[in-house]
């Protein structure tokens, strides 16, 4: 089945419903299929620079519905789907302390998610399960997802095709320097509030 709609959702890329496939891409990788949104954005970016906001939006638009669903599965539904999820994904252990997260720092233990490649749906259950602020969680996403996908877009646009070998020679410096950054930000932050 998965299959099947990964297929789907491949040729749609390719066609003249490349946002509408970019933003149902995203979608299913917020929710379920776990595979990476920027495997499919970036050569999408590379390859038609001109569009790159516009499939930075539908991604970042299309995480947001799946993780308004998710966040209602958590909040209404969290002890059959929610709990079928966490399973199904490995992350039983994971999600008790997510939830102890969100129940503490809540806005900003979201932002890291949304924006470190933690598994996303810890966030957006436990949010839910918790009964986290529906609007700090959304927003809290939309800024870290933000970050991930307009960053690709900047990073397209100063390298070009070498876009796609430079990030990956360089990912475990750019997530260093990123979680380096949210720690300052979060404990500047901590010192005013």
């Amino acid at each position: 089945m998965l299959k099947v709609v990964r297929n789907k959702l491949e040729a749609m890329m390719h066609s003249r419903h490349a946002r509408t496939g970019v933003f149902f891409a995203s979608m299913a990788e917020t929710t379920l299929v776990p595979i990476p949104i920027e495997v499919v954005l970036l050569p999408l970016m590379i390859s038609n620079r001109k569009r790159a906001w516009q499939y930075a939006t539908a991604a970042l638009l299309g995480c947001l519905a799946g993780a308004c669903i998710g966040y209602g599965i958590g909040l209404l539904f969290f002890e059959t789907a929610g709990q079928w999820i966490i399973e199904a994904m490995g992350l039983s252990e994971q999600f008790e302390s997510a939830k102890a997260k969100i129940d503490g720092r809540g806005f900003w233990y979201i932002l890291f998610v949304a924006i470190s490649p933690v598994p996303f749906q810890l966030a957006y259950l436990g949010a839910g399960a918790v009964g986290y602020s529906f609007l700090l969680f959304l927003l809290a996403s939309a800024i870290g997802r933000s970050v991930r996908y307009y960053g690709l877009v900047v990073l397209v646009h100063i390298f070009g095709k070498a876009a796609g070998p430079w990030l990956k020679k360089h990912e475990t410096t750019i997530a260093i320097g990123a979680t380096v950054a949210f720690i300052a930000v979060y404990a500047g932050v901590s010192l005013i509030v």
